[in-house]
């Protein structure tokens, strides 16, 4: 559909989808990233986003699994890993947490680097 043709396409709901969260409108973020993730399951920024989305409209069980899916699409991102060690610890999980980000900082750019200060 136009969402895998147009990449940016899917940069706009992603957005949308955060637009909402941030309005608190969660049932609303949460369809339009639902609808997003069924059209480009591989984009690694929905599954974060929808994460939060569900994470702050209470459904824990959902969010976490939405996180673990963002850690799935691209292992090597540190920043999907520490999103999802930085949930494990708010949910007092924190022997999983620190796992994580164990693995967050391997993966991590040394600090001060010119990739780690533009993707912080």
């Amino acid at each position: 559909m136009v969402l895998l043709e147009d990449p940016l396409r899917a940069s706009a709901w992603a957005e949308l989808g955060a637009v909402y969260t941030g309005m608190k409108r969660y049932a609303e973020a949460i369809r339009t990233l639902r609808h997003l993730g069924e059209f480009a399951p591989d984009n690694v920024q929905v599954w974060g986003l929808l994460g939060a989305a569900l994470e702050a409209s209470g459904d824990r069980a959902e969010a976490e699994k939405a996180f673990r899916r963002h850690v799935q699409v691209d292992p090597e991102d540190w920043k999907s890993r520490r999103t999802l060690a930085q949930f494990l610890m708010r949910e007092g999980r924190a022997a999983e947490a620190a796992r994580e980000f164990e693995k967050a900082a391997q993966l991590a750019p040394p600090k001060g680097s010119v990739e780690r200060d533009r993707e912080e």
